[in-house]
């Protein structure tokens, strides 16, 4: 059986190589960026398939929020688990508007995370089953991408 990939976006470097020791603790395979530029970097360039995303909101270069909207745009069809401070609400709503599957927020413990991210893995295999199913009809494809870019479109209003 194939480990699961997680793709973890944290800039704060000691929070970023926590949550790859938690991940491959529980025997995923990890690639970490410092920033959303850098993670869609890696999703072009190394074509790189991550099961789930973990994405901190407030980085430099490009947030959370904005990689969301990229990766929905280049429809990367991403499973995003959102890290936020506590007082992000509007940027967590914002988020989940665009089809963010969860969040936690920071501090968190590990063991909730943990066991947030085996469920998440368990959605994005589930995810990627049906997607795949769904892509092999070109129709279907072409109106999920409509959607996806609406959604974009409306959050910018």
């Amino acid at each position: 059986m194939d480990k699961s990939l997680i793709l973890i976006i944290e800039d704060d470097l000691h929070v970023n190589d926590v949550l790859a020791e938690m991940a491959r603790v529980c025997n995923y395979d990890v690639v970490q960026a410092y920033n959303g530029k850098e993670a869609l970097e890696l999703l072009a360039v190394k074509n790189i398939k991550p099961v789930v995303v973990l994405c901190d909101l407030k980085m430099p270069v490009m947030d959370g929020i904005d990689f969301i909207k990229e990766s929905i745009v280049k429809n990367l069809d991403l499973n995003i688990c959102l890290i936020t401070a506590n007082n992000e609400h509007s940027c967590i709503v914002e988020a989940l508007q665009l089809g963010v599957a969860d969040y936690i927020s920071k501090p968190f413990k590990i063991g909730a995370l943990t066991e947030k991210l085996k469920l998440m893995v368990d959605i994005g295999k589930r995810k990627n089953v049906i997607t795949s199913e769904l892509y092999e009809n070109s129709v279907v494809k072409n109106s999920i991408k409509i959607n996806n870019l609406l959604k974009v479109k409306n959050s910018q209003k």
